[in-house]
């Protein structure tokens, strides 16, 4: 048998690869693979596989259009265990609808992943193959979900665990063992692998609906979630802040809502087996990210070097590589491991330099500026009148100076750049006389006594 060759996608447009999986129950396994676009009205319903890849060597195969395509073996026991017996079942997975081999086509397929994963009519996990004791798990959670259903309720915690309880009364097994045996399966299904990759966050924050399958068993994803808390396990942050993305779980929490820079720093310790994914994995799910800008510098590229894309992600995190001259690391995990230290102190050189636009490009992005009295002392290694100057200019919910902030401008600035300062902060300035004592003095020197002494009075009268 003749090995499975791609048709190309059409790149310029939102084509991708769909594969009808056959059904069966034999160790052979067949499906066909056929293109779809996402730009048509009317898609044929499909779910998306989210699982972990394990081991990238291609010891499997299996037949697709009548031809041997080689697979992990990971990826072979997901498609038995999720194979019907009668029905056929169309899926999207990466490894299969993606041609891997194909640079370009990787790039266009993973910028539109976000959608693909949007459209799905479910996003399937497969968290490994079935055991004693996950079965017995998955049952007690199985009957959760079948009580909520008919209370016609989500998923209510306290409800949950008294009726957790009560099925466990029901069991054959003594009530301490079956305790400790969900426990335990508990605990070796969040230690799964999948919950540490950093492309499950697209995945499942963009789902409509999820299922979670361990072998031919399966529940719903939220089920999860509440499934830690019933039974008393306590997930570690970068596990719960994937079981709360589950759609349909009381206390979903979306990433959308955080720029870039935040998501590289909360997810670093995330997996992925290409550095360059710990970057296009979240483009998606940040909100200071347009993927449909063909000129981005953070575009999927896999024509790109890891040592390239790390300085494109430096330019667009920090505007120009002069600001961040202080990081040096060319390689992803050694820039992840840095960028929570030097991002604070980077961020207010960039405001120390007193450039407008690039302060408004942040601040658009949702960054957040305080002009403190550290931000004012780096402010003595540029053009101190200039730049303040440039900063009383700068006029937006997010960017503001502290009271320490004004003071120390005062003592660097020129009259017409204090005379703003003191308009735009004079409310903060008159409600704290001890403060205002002490701009007195410095206001004595700069001829703003005028100024001063009728927030003086102001607070008086006050």
């Amino acid at each position: 048998m003749s090995l499975f060759q791609y048709e190309p996608l059409d790149l310029t447009g939102q084509s991708f690869r769909l594969l009808m999986l056959h059904p069966g129950s034999t160790s052979q396994i067949s499906c066909d693979i056929f293109q779809a676009s996402l730009d048509l009205d009317v898609i044929i319903p499909y779910e998306a596989l989210s699982y972990a890849w394990g081991s990238t060597e291609l010891s499997a195969s299996i037949t697709a259009n009548g031809e041997t395509l080689c697979i992990t073996n990971n990826l072979f026991t997901a498609l038995k265990d999720l194979r019907d017996d009668f029905l056929s079942r169309v899926m999207w997975i990466d490894a299969i609808c993606i041609d891997q081999n194909n640079i370009a086509e990787r790039g266009h397929q993973v910028g539109q992943m976000a959608s693909i994963y949007r459209k799905a009519e479910q996003v399937v996990i497969w968290l490994g193959p079935s055991t004693f004791e996950r079965k017995l798990l998955l049952e007690c959670l199985r009957k959760l979900q079948q009580g909520w259903k008919r209370q016609k309720s989500h998923a209510d915690l306290t409800w949950a665990q008294k009726n957790g309880s009560a099925i466990r009364h029901s069991s054959d097994l003594d009530q301490a063992v079956f305790a400790d045996v969900q426990r335990n399966a508990l605990v070796s299904l969040l230690d799964e692998p999948w919950f540490t990759r950093i492309w499950v966050l697209q995945e499942v924050s963009n789902a409509r609906a999820a299922s979670i399958y361990c072998g031919r068993w399966s529940i719903q994803a939220s089920t999860l979630n509440i499934a830690a808390k019933v039974i008393g396990v306590a997930p570690d942050d970068g596990c719960q802040a994937v079981l709360d993305l589950f759609p349909d779980s009381f206390t979903r929490r979306s990433p959308r809502k955080n720029m870039l820079s935040v998501l590289l720093q909360r997810f670093r310790k995330s997996k992925a087996s290409d550095p360059r994914d710990m970057v296009y994995a979240l483009l998606a799910i940040a909100s200071d990210v347009s993927q449909s800008d063909s000129g981005s510098l953070l575009l999927p590229d896999y024509f790109k070097t890891e040592e390239q894309l790390v300085q494109d992600l430096k330019k667009y995190l920090f505007l120009d590589l002069r600001y961040c001259k202080v990081i040096l690391a060319r390689t992803m995990v050694s820039f992840l491991e840095e960028l929570p230290q030097w991002t604070g102190r980077v961020l207010n050189g960039i405001v120390a330099a007193g450039i407008p636009d690039h302060i408004r490009t942040l601040l658009e992005r949702g960054q957040k500026f305080t002009v403190n009295k550290e931000v004012i002392d780096k402010i003595h290694h540029w053009r101190p009148a200039e730049a303040l100057s440039n900063l009383s200019q700068v006029e937006h919910p997010n960017f503001q100076f502290d009271l320490e902030g004004v003071e120390s401008s005062l003592e660097l600035c020129d009259y017409a750049t204090a005379e703003k300062l003191l308009r735009l902060y004079g409310e903060k300035i008159s409600i704290n006389p001890k403060f205002l004592n002490q701009l007195l003095e410095i206001g004595r020197k700069k001829s703003l006594e005028k100024s001063l002494e009728r927030l003086a009075r102001c607070s008086s009268n006050g």
